[in-house]
Parts: structure tokens; C-alpha cells; sequence
């Protein structure tokens, strides 16, 4: 197990994305379906398959996360469980050796969402986080854009929501 510390914001314009270290296809699916919000995660990120539990820690300021890597054999398994399904590129970018970066740019139903992670080795460096300017506004806690809640959802779910409170628009059409 280890804990996440992070912060995600809505991202307000796409940022030179060569500046990134790499990008891989991801495709994560949200076991059970039929969960308001589940925090387990079958995900395919290239070729490296994954089982994830992930839950908010008592403090609240992270996540206990729990993952398992998969052989091709395993993840096939879990693979037919009905799930919700998120597809998305990530951007991934070492800021500092204490903070990482981790832009999603989303696929299929949710294209035009763009969300960046910040990851944060101690909460003392994450306190005294500031934002690159292509950051809209913080979304760390807010609902439905963790993404067990975005999966399923289509960018017109969101829409009126993300406009309305963040007066947000599509980066990708």
C-alpha cells in the first residue's frame, strides 16, 4: 500500500506537450458497475496491466492506494467483469524529484476534458504547490471528476456542471 498525495485541476489550455517526459494510452475500467463511486480499477496503460483499490485515508488528505500488477492471463479474468470504462492519453512529466505530472487528455465520450494530477511526495511540498498557468482551477475534491465517477459519463454529462461552476470549455473538439 502507499498513500497518494495529489492535486488535479481542469486544465484551461494545453500546455506544449513535447515538454513531456512520455504519454501512454490508457484504458481503465471501474469495478462494480453499478457503484455511485467505485474505487476499484482494472487498468491497461501500454502493455503493463494493473489491479487497484484505491480509498480516501481517515485524514483525508490523500489516498490509500493498493495495486496489484496482472499477466495478460489475469487481466483477461477481470477484463469480463462489466465495468465502467474511461479511455484517455496521459502526459507524464517529472517536475521536481518531489513532484510528478500526470495530464489526462480524455477520450471516446469525454473528448474536450483535459485534467492534470499532481503528485507530491509529502504534504509539505504539496502545501506549497503553485500551479503552472494552463491550470484553471483546483478539482482535487470536487465531484463527479475523480475519475471513478467520470467513467461512463459523456462530456455533455459534465457539461453544464463544469460551465456553470467553472466556466470551463472544450480543449479538444
Amino acid at each position: 500500500m502507499e498513500i497518494e498525495l495529489e492535486k488535479t485541476y481542469l486544465v484551461k489550455f494545453l500546455p506544449n506537450l513535447s515538454d513531456f517526459d512520455f504519454s501512454s494510452e490508457m484504458k481503465d475500467v471501474y469495478i462494480p458497475i453499478d457503484s455511485d463511486h467505485p474505487q476499484i480499477r482494472l487498468r491497461r496503460q501500454g502493455t503493463k496491466l494493473f489491479l487497484t483499490k484505491k480509498v480516501p485515508t481517515t485524514s483525508g488528505q490523500g489516498f490509500e492506494e493498493y495495486t496489484i500488477p496482472l499477466s495478460e492471463k489475469e487481466y483477461s479474468v477481470f477484463e469480463k467483469v462489466e465495468g465502467r470504462v474511461l479511455a484517455k492519453t496521459r502526459y507524464n512529466k517529472i517536475i521536481s524529484p518531489h513532484i510528478t505530472c500526470h495530464l489526462d487528455v480524455y477520450k471516446e465520450t469525454l473528448k474536450g476534458l483535459v485534467i492534470v494530477d499532481f503528485e507530491f511526495i509529502s504534504e509539505e511540498v504539496m502545501k506549497s504547490f503553485v500551479p503552472p498557468d494552463y491550470c484553471l482551477v483546483e478539482v482535487s475534491k470536487n465531484s463527479p471528476l475523480a475519475g471513478g465517477l467520470l467513467a461512463g459519463k459523456s462530456f455533455v454529462d459534465l457539461e453544464e456542471w463544469v460551465f456553470r461552476k467553472f466556466n470551463y470549455t472544450k480543449l479538444i473538439s
